[in-house]
C-alpha cells in the first residue's frame, strides 16, 4: 500500500496525540526508548484510502497528492493497523476510518486545551412501538439519519432528549396511553456511562450503569427544530409579524424579542449570542449588531453584496438564506459552548436549512472540524443528502413502526 513520507507520518501521528485513533483502542504508541537519547514508536500512520490502485479500499477518486496528505491518514497502532487493511479493507471502508479519526483527533484536540471530552456514543433500542427491537445508532461527530416521513428520525432524537432536564418535560399527556418504551444511551462524559430509560404509561424509569435512579443525574442537551417555537423559516416568521402588526418594514417591532421567541430562549442571550454571526463561516453578513431605536432594539448586519457595499441591513430585509444563516450561527455558539460541560448534538433538517450546495459545505466542513466541540445530527429524506466526502456516520432508516428498520451503513 506505500507508506507516507517522514514528515507527513509526523503530522498524523502528532494530530493524535500519539495514540490509536481506533474506538476504545488509543493506545499510546510513543514511548522511552532503550537509551536515555531514544524513544520508541509503535505507531502507523495507515492510509484511509489506499496510495496505489489495488491497495485496500481502492483510491476513491482521490489524486496522488490527496492520497498522499495528511487529510487521507488515520494513526493506528500497529495491531489495528494490520486489522483495518485485512482482507482488501473490506471491513473497515474509507468512510469508517474516516469518522475514526475525525472523532479522535476532535479529542485530542479537547484534551490540549485542558477541555474534558463530552460525547453521545450510542443509542441501543430495546421495547418499543416504533423500531425493531435490538437495533443500534452509533453517532459521529457528523451522522446523518436517511429515511422517509414517519420512519423514526424524529423519534431517535425525542429519546435522546428524554434524558435531558428539559426533555422530560415534553408532552406528559400525549404520552399517557404509550406503550412500553424501554432503550438506553451510551454517553462519554468525560468516562464511560449508559442512561437507561423505560417509559410507560404511568411513570417514567431512569437506569444509571444499570442501577435504578430517580431521575438522571448525567445532563444532556439537545438542540433542534421542535423546541423552536415556530417551524417555519425565521424570514416568514417575521413576515407574518410584519402582517398582523400592519408594518411592511418591521420598524414598530422588537427584533431581539421576535428573534428569542423564535429560537425559544430567553430574550436577555440574544445580546450574547449576535456577536457569533459570520464568525463560523464567512458570508455576505458581517458586524452584526443590535441597536436601539424609539425604544425598540432592532437588529441590523452590513450586506456585503448590496449596493452600495456593506449597507447597513435589517432582519427584516435580509434574503431567506441569510436569515438561515443567522439562526444557524447563534445555534451553533450556544452548542459549543454548552459542548464544553455537557454531551451536546445539534439536530439540523438538511431542507430547512434552505442553504445552497456551497454554503452548506462550508458548514459541513466546520462541522467536522475540531475547532467544533458537540456533535452534530443531519436528517434528510433523499440519498443526495449523503456526503461526497468522508467522515459522517450515516444510519438509514425504513419500513413503517412497529417495524421501523435501522442500518447503519457507517
Amino acid at each position: 500500500m506505500g507508506k507516507f513520507d517522514a514528515e507527513t507520518k509526523k503530522k498524523i501521528g502528532a494530530r493524535a496525540g500519539w495514540r490509536c485513533s481506533f474506538p476504545d483502542c488509543g493506545r499510546v504508541t510513543v514511548g522511552p526508548g532503550a537509551n536515555p537519547d531514544e524513544f520508541a514508536q509503535s505507531g502507523t500512520a495507515a492510509h484511509i484510502y489506499s496510495k496505489s490502485e489495488n491497495g485496500p479500499r481502492g483510491t476513491g477518486g482521490l489524486s496522488a497528492a490527496e492520497r498522499k496528505s495528511v487529510d487521507n491518514g488515520i494513526w493506528l497502532c500497529a495491531h489495528h493497523g494490520q486489522v483495518v487493511d485485512n482482507n482488501r479493507g473490506d471491513k473497515y471502508p474509507a468512510a469508517l476510518l474516516r469518522s475514526y479519526k475525525l472523532q479522535h483527533e476532535a479529542q485530542i484536540a479537547a484534551e490540549h486545551e485542558g477541555l474534558p471530552v463530552y460525547r453521545f456514543q450510542e443509542l441501543n433500542i430495546h421495547e418499543n412501538p416504533v423500531f425493531r427491537p435490538g437495533s443500534k445508532v452509533k453517532f459521529g461527530k457528523v451522522t446523518l439519519l436517511l429515511g422517509n416521513n414517519a420512519t423514526g428520525k424524529t423519534t431517535i432524537l425525542r429519546w435522546l432528549d428524554q434524558i435531558s432536564p428539559s426533555g422530560r418535560l415534553w408532552e406528559d399527556d400525549r404520552y399517557r396511553k404509550t406503550d412500553r418504551i424501554h432503550y438506553s444511551v451510551g454517553l462519554r462524559c468525560p468516562t464511560e456511562r449508559t442512561v437507561g430509560v423505560i417509559r410507560e404509561s404511568d411513570r417514567l424509569t431512569f437506569m444509571l450503569d444499570g442501577k435504578s435512579v430517580l431521575v438522571n443525574p448525567i445532563m444532556t442537551e439537545i438542540i433542534f427544530r421542535h423546541k423552536i417555537a415556530h417551524s417555519g423559516m425565521l424570514e416568514s416568521y417575521l413576515a407574518h409579524h410584519r402582517r398582523d402588526s400592519d408594518d411592511r418594514e418591521g420598524k414598530s417591532l422588537d427584533d431581539v424579542a421576535l428573534l428569542a421567541q423564535y429560537m425559544n430562549i430567553n430574550s436577555l442571550l440574544v445580546p450574547n449570542l449576535i456577536p457569533y454571526v459570520s464568525s463560523f463561516v464567512e458570508n455576505q453578513m458581517e458586524n452584526p449588531r443590535i441597536e436601539e431605536r424609539d425604544g425598540l432594539r432592532k437588529i441590523f448586519v452590513d450586506d456585503k453584496k448590496r449596493i452600495p457595499e456593506n449597507r447597513p441591513t435589517s432582519i427584516h430585509q435580509i434574503s431567506g438564506s441569510m436569515a438561515s444563516r443567522l439562526v444557524l450561527d447563534m445555534q451553533i455558539a450556544m452548542a459549543n459552548l454548552m459542548a464544553e460541560v455537557v454531551p451536546t448534538i445539534l439536530f439540523l433538517s438538511v431542507p430547512q436549512l434552505h442553504l445552497d450546495a456551497d454554503n452548506l459545505g462550508l458548514y459541513v466542513d466546520l462541522l467536522l472540524s475540531p475547532r467544533i466541540r458537540f456533535q452534530t445530527v443531519l436528517e434528510s429524506v433523499h440519498d443526495k443528502a449523503a456526503p461526497s466526502s468522508l467522515g459522517w456516520s450515516i444510519v438509514r432508516l425504513s419500513g413503517r413502526k412497529p417495524d421501523c428498520n435501522v442500518e447503519q451503513i457507517c
